[in-house]
């Protein structure tokens, strides 16, 4: 029988965080229509032995371990070896919002090739902040959803690959390309994901938004969207200063993420 979702957790090297997803994973309500895809980049931590055994007990259908060439060079292995007639990607550490969150989407009913929804972050104080969905239309300018709350429909994953090109952006790169395509989405305020953010330089932080300008134009985005991503900058160096100055509740509460 043909799932209808694979849920894809991408593992190097992180034993504890991949037993935090593994759980939500096997917590969720509709875990006999889906199944959950593990792909190891050749761990040596101990995290291969928690796949193997995870598998042997049942709560990991498939699994590889293996050196990548990164993140999205996995994911697009994953996209080769799904099953479903969907595809979620929810990284080490980050898991669902609740046990129904999978059954919610009544994927099976759904007649677009996206479904998403609104996600909430974890930061590294841990405080939460709940991060609503956007329309695919704006896509050019920022990033509509997390890919952690995203349902594609495998056929459009392998339509468009991510492009290992962009080390940071190559899941903003496909949204763009699907937005030029035509391609049909479902956009859902309920947020399905619930994501730990990691701390980033500032030189990161530039670096980053470099590449998102460069994989939007790549896409198809319009010359005046160079503008857009200046001032979106220059308002990020700022937050990062007034992170170091201010109380993580009210730059969190102040700046949207």
């Amino acid at each position: 029988m043909i799932p209808l979702v694979t849920i894809v957790t991408v593992v190097y090297n992180a034993r504890q965080d991949f037993l935090v997803t593994l759980a939500s994973v096997k917590g969720q309500t509709a875990r006999s229509r889906f199944e959950y895809l593990v792909i190891d980049g050749g761990s040596t931590d101990g995290t291969v032995e928690e796949i193997r055994a995870a598998a042997d007990r049942g709560e990991v259908d498939r699994w590889v371990s293996e050196p990548d060439h990164g993140i999205y060079d996995a994911m697009n292995k994953a996209v080769g070896l799904s099953h479903g007639t969907w595809v979620l990607f929810l990284n080490t550490a980050d898991v669902f919002v609740s046990a129904t969150s999978v059954a919610d989407m009544q994927l099976d009913a759904v007649d677009t090739d996206l479904v998403y929804g609104s996600c909430q972050q974890i930061y590294p104080d841990g405080g939460i902040h709940l991060t609503l969905s956007r329309p695919l239309d704006t896509t050019f300018i920022s990033m509509p959803c997390s890919h952690q709350s995203l349902f594609a429909r495998r056929e459009l994953l392998i339509r468009f690959p991510f492009d290992l090109r962009y080390k940071v952006a190559a899941d903003h790169h496909f949204l763009a390309r699907c937005l030029m395509a035509g391609v049909s989405a479902t956009r859902l305020d309920e947020p399905i994901a619930r994501v730990r953010l990691e701390r980033y330089t500032w030189k990161q932080l530039a670096a980053g938004q470099k590449q998102k300008l460069d994989a939007m134009r790549n896409a198809g985005a319009p010359q005046s969207i160079r503008g857009v991503y200046f001032w979106q900058t220059t308002a990020l160096a700022v937050k990062h200063f007034l992170k170091k100055l201010a109380p993580a509740s009210w730059w969190r509460n102040t700046w949207r993420s």
